[in-house]
């Protein structure tokens, strides 16, 4: 079965080339052996959420691609952060859809058109804010870890384990893999989405892991690529950027969108 969960992760970056090799992010940690250790270690040190987290604010682009690999449209991801109950997140194609989204205290809203934001792009917010599951979900659950080679470049890929202590084999979800010197997230999924997100030139920001490319990647096909392009913290908050529109409603359904 580990032989097949190799061949899958090869397809992955045969599919998008390979992972760039990632120079220190700067914050130096010991990486646990043991799985579980590792994996709460990698939940605080990558998203921008969490405890000890100053206001901030993001801006990057994006392109999407067709079934052929041809880009079929382009725009912004912009997100205002104050707090894990207090933000919001704009997404901007240039044709098809313009949503934003607002988290207060009635819930998560959103105004904006009917079309809906595309799939890949509603889960990259989770991978600016919160690539990992949240420790105390962590804390309850088991994982197994292998070491994975591909391209000359050297990760540490951790699976969750069913309630039997097994694997299903395969690149199941969730699995997350790390640079093998740091816990600098590299490779990322999410439950209830088949992407897989390849996260590329990683840097140090309020002593978490931040990446400046993201690539999504669906059977062996990139359908979204993600560009950050501005990223500073909110010294002043303006309460304005945080008020929902009139014509704000509730979401029926947050399974794709940062909550």
């Amino acid at each position: 079965m580990r032989a097949r969960t190799g061949g899958l992760l090869a397809l992955v970056f045969a599919a998008v080339g390979v992972l760039a090799q990632e120079p220190s992010a700067g914050l130096a940690a010991q990486m646990p052996m043991d799985p579980k250790q590792l994996m709460l270690l990698a939940a605080r040190t990558n998203g921008l959420s969490g405890e000890g987290v100053k206001p901030w604010h993001l801006r990057a682009s994006f392109t999407l691609f067709d079934a052929n690999g041809s880009a079929s449209d382009q725009g912004t991801l912009e997100i205002s952060w104050a707090s894990d109950q207090r933000y919001k997140i704009a997404y901007t194609g240039a044709t098809t859809f313009s949503q934003t989204y607002y988290k207060t205290k009635k819930g998560l809203l959103v105004s904006g058109q009917a079309s809906p934001v595309p799939a890949s792009l509603g889960w990259v917010s989770n991978e600016f804010v919160w690539p990992i599951l949240p420790p105390e979900i962590l804390k309850e659950l088991r994982f197994e870890r292998r070491t994975e080679v591909t391209g000359g470049l050297t990760l540490v890929c951790l699976t969750l384990k069913d309630p039997k202590g097994s694997t299903r084999g395969g690149f199941q979800i969730p699995t997350y893999c790390l640079d093998s010197d740091f816990p600098v997230l590299r490779i990322g999924t999410h439950e209830g989405d088949f992407h897989r997100y390849l996260r590329n030139n990683c840097f140090s920001f309020q002593n978490r892991y931040v990446p400046n490319d993201i690539e999504a990647v669906l059977a062996q096909r990139t359908d979204l690529k993600v560009h950050l392009e501005d990223l500073e913290v909110l010294k002043t908050i303006n309460e304005a950027i945080f008020e929902p529109p009139p014509d704000a409603h509730p979401v029926i359904s947050e399974d794709n969108r940062t909550q």
